[in-house]
């Protein structure tokens, strides 16, 4: 039997499923687009790694006195049939750096609050899977926060950072650009196959994509005003990197924000946007 995550039911054939995974495309998509997501809700791998020594040594991007969660991953397929691809967050970084909250276990009281918008810094980094302590061949676009460690406002979550306890990120997001991506040559899937052919390779689990016979592709996400640090997500490719040394606490100067810092009623409005 093949399951179907999206279509919640199993069947024999993948001409089968194909046939109904066509004629509820529309309406999948539609749905996927339409909901806000967590990616620690989305399944995307399933064991836990350290951070990897290599990835904190890299000095040209990660730099001392700094915390650096990883908060999505690309390149991989999550148990709701979805792969990010790189490139992914490039709009929304653009749209919305400034803006966006780091936050424990994604909850959006005061006192869950981690690093305020002025003090978080959004970019992403080409890396191989294994800075991020997986063993596939290739690369993934990591989407990371920039925190210096003495804006850190969540005194637990401070604590744990300073004893590089093996914290993990989880992104709010929400899909923009998605389409069907299917392994068959018959007419009715020509678009979907081409997708396919364009995408499969450049999948870490391929053995997986293989075994189902498609996936959506999700070229175009936002940033739902937060992201956040947990102790469990699914993607354990999301891991904290604690550059070599620390600054000593003597070091109290202020880098200067990115933007003003929003009150508490824009920060709720953030993350309704």
């Amino acid at each position: 039997m093949i399951n179907s995550t999206s279509l919640n039911k199993s069947f024999t054939t993948h001409e089968e499923l194909f046939r109904e995974l066509k004629k509820a495309e529309k309406n999948i998509i539609k749905a996927k687009k339409a909901s806000i997501l967590k990616s620690a809700e989305r399944g995307q791998l399933s064991d836990v790694n350290f951070i990897n020594k290599d990835m904190r040594a890299d000095k040209s991007v990660f730099k001392d006195g700094f915390v650096y969660p990883v908060i999505n991953t690309t390149n991989f397929l999550d148990s709701h049939e979805d792969v990010h691809f790189p490139n992914i967050w490039n709009k929304t970084i653009s749209d919305k750096q400034g803006k966006i909250y780091l936050l424990a276990d994604h909850n959006s009281g005061i006192s869950n609050i981690v690093a305020w918008p002025t003090d978080v810094k959004v970019f992403t980094k080409m890396v191989d899977w294994s800075m991020v302590g997986k063993n596939y061949a290739g690369q993934t676009q990591a989407l990371i926060y920039e925190v210096a460690e003495k804006n850190i406002q969540h005194a637990q979550a401070l604590k744990f950072m300073q004893e590089k306890r093996p914290l993990l990120g989880s992104v709010a997001m929400q899909y923009v650009k998605i389409e069907l991506a299917v392994n068959s040559n018959e007419h009715d899937y020509i678009e979907n196959k081409k997708l396919w052919n364009n995408k499969i390779n450049t999948i870490a689990n391929i053995e997986d994509v293989n075994e189902k016979g498609y996936f959506f592709a999700v070229t175009e996400a936002k940033i739902m005003g937060e992201g956040s640090i947990l102790t469990n997500p699914s993607n354990p490719a999301t891991q904290i990197i604690y550059p070599e040394s620390q600054p000593s606490n003597t070091d109290t100067a202020k880098e200067e924000p990115l933007i003003s810092t929003p009150n508490f009623e824009d920060f709720i409005q953030i993350l309704n946007t």
